[in-house]
């Protein structure tokens, strides 16, 4: 890439550390936000990925202060929902002129929290698919998937999303810069609410639940619901 930007992943667990990882080893200048013992485990012995597509470890920076990793140019942020205003306050000071950020968050609402505490016009929807999470201080399992969908909120194309589109690509991670983010993202809700609940309640796969009756039922009940309320949603 002619242009290196200085990218920062704020949540470094099982989505950010993952694609955190892929990006600082194809050379990106990657920043991590992190604490605890899994901070520690990436400062000693760098982020390790153990991937079904290849294991490898990545020196990386990270730190638990967000003075430490300043102004970045583009930021995915990845924490869990509940923590998207307090992470949002946090991070004010990272976020320039010419800062994109990114969420990789379940939900429908967070960008506009994010909006509202760094800027509309600075924040993208994305989502994730993708099955990993922190195995071990420093030590992320990657076990399904790998691809991620975002675009501009307000649909359709812009310069950055092209950019920033062709930086995935460079790194081989699967992205696709869609003109209907908001769209994809309650499809996304479709599914995790028809099947998240359900598959961790019965501890089954997704193909055991639907090949019974009555869980079949529950998923299709879930699913119309929250396209019910999609659909009230964009209607208002």
């Amino acid at each position: 890439m002619e242009k290196k930007l200085k990218i920062a992943i704020i949540g470094s667990d099982g989505v950010g550390g993952y694609y955190g990882g892929i990006l600082s080893k194809a050379g990106m200048d990657v920043h991590l936000l992190a604490r605890g013992e899994h901070l520690n485990m990436i400062k000693k012995r760098g982020l390790q990925i153990r991937s079904y597509k290849g294991d490898f470890c990545t020196k990386v920076e990270a730190s638990e202060n967000t003075d430490e990793i300043g102004v970045s140019d583009l930021i995915l942020f990845c924490v869990k929902s509940f923590d998207t205003e307090k992470t949002a306050k946090l991070i004010k000071h990272m976020v320039g002129s010419h800062t994109t950020i990114i969420s990789l968050q379940n939900g429908v609402d967070n960008e506009e929290i994010i909006g509202n505490i760094l800027g509309h016009e600075k924040v993208m929807g994305g989502i994730a698919f993708i099955g990993s999470r922190v195995a071990e201080p420093g030590v992320i399992l990657h076990t399904a998937a790998g691809s991620l969908s975002f675009g501009e909120l307000s649909g359709g194309e812009s310069e950055r999303g092209n950019f920033i589109n062709k930086i995935f690509k460079y790194v081989q991670i699967e992205a696709r810069f869609v003109s209907n983010i908001k769209k994809a993202m309650w499809q996304k809700m479709v599914w995790n609410c028809g099947f998240n609940a359900i598959t961790a309640i019965t501890k089954c796969c997704v193909s055991e639940v639907l090949n019974v009756p009555e869980t079949r039922k529950v998923i299709e009940v879930s699913m119309k619901e929250v396209d019910r309320k999609a659909s009230c949603r964009e209607r208002v």
